[in-house]
């Protein structure tokens, strides 16, 4: 007898709450972009100033890096979840 992953309750839970990582993602990415850089062709130099605040780090690493990461894991949790059946129990 060969066991699908409908029959392995232990990945059901972890794929739902990884499922919260998607929305996570998007609120990350909103974020990231809530401050306008200046124009590098118009204002070279208030762009140039713009990218080495600790802001804009923050900014890149945090919510654009970490959320391309979380982003990932959230697809890979929501194919877990489809696989696992849960769109059924759902509908």
């Amino acid at each position: 007898m060969t066991r699908t992953v409908n029959q392995t309750p232990g990945l059901q839970r972890p794929a739902t709450l990884g499922l919260w990582l998607l929305p996570v993602y998007g609120l990350l990415l909103a974020v990231s972009t809530v401050t306008q850089e200046p124009d590098v062709e118009t204002d070279f130099a208030g762009y140039a100033r713009y990218i080495t605040t600790g802001e804009f780090l923050l900014s890149h690493l945090v919510a654009s890096i970490g959320g391309a990461a979380l982003a990932v894991l959230g697809v890979m949790a929501a194919a877990v979840f489809l696989a696992a059946g849960g769109a059924r129990r759902l509908a």
